[in-house]
């Protein structure tokens, strides 16, 4: 054969060879370090906390029983504010975030006696100088995960630390939950003792007697934020 021939057909075969190495090359594993790391953290963000903020409407009730002296039976003296402010703030698993705390006025408490009403706040809550009570939520059980993800209503149980006058107590409360459209309401009942925060029952010529236990009832409406 000659000499050319065998140089070009020499040239043409390493030249083939050349094209196939890409195909045949051994592939090569990505280093554990080179792969993607994986989100783990559980930090808090903004879009994690559900706000519910008290809305006009909200009410706190306290109830105590009593028998007047101009009254055959024993009745409950009924006292209303709708002095409710402050916000819920509630992380996904229903437990509460830094922040979240309910305001009550206490001044603006009224039943049907402004003489009783005018007592009270004087004597036995001292408003002049502790003018509201706060409630400070720690946690809360029955909800749905994730927390309020649907339209519905729970039965629930309240934790949290109340403060009236000078003293907190951390309270329980049986309450019932809904949630509809934009707002979240619920209805919270709990019971305690004048002693445990530091009051004695009223007292007072009209009356006869008082049951030292203090019924009182939250009817919350919150606003979704």
């Amino acid at each position: 054969m000659p000499r050319i021939v065998l140089v070009v057909l020499t040239v043409i075969a390493a030249g083939c060879a050349g094209t196939a190495q890409p195909a045949t090359a051994p592939s090569i594993s990505p280093s554990p370090t080179a792969s993607p790391t994986a989100t783990t953290s559980h930090a808090i963000v903004s879009g994690d906390v559900l706000q519910v903020r008290a809305a006009a409407g909200s009410t706190v009730t306290v109830r105590v029983r009593e028998q007047l002296a101009r009254v055959p039976a024993p009745s409950d003296a009924v006292l209303v504010t709708k002095g409710v402010k402050g916000d819920l703030l509630l992380h996904p698993d229903g437990s509460f975030a830094s922040g979240s705390q309910i305001v009550v006025d206490l001044t603006v408490l009224q039943s049907d006696q402004s003489l009783r009403d005018d007592f009270v706040k004087r004597t036995t809550l001292q408003t002049n100088r502790y003018p509201s009570a706060t409630f400070t939520p720690k946690k809360i059980t029955g909800l749905p995960a994730p927390l309020l993800a649907a339209s519905g209503e729970w039965k629930t149980t309240l934790v949290g630390d109340l403060q009236i006058k000078s003293v907190t107590k951390e309270i329980s409360w049986d309450a019932t939950v809904t949630r509809a459209a934009g707002a979240v309401t619920a209805t919270a009942t709990t019971s305690f003792k004048f002693e445990d925060f530091g009051m004695q029952p009223p007292t007072a010529a009209s009356v006869l007697s008082v049951v030292d236990l203090i019924k009182l009832q939250v009817d919350f409406i919150g606003s979704v934020g």
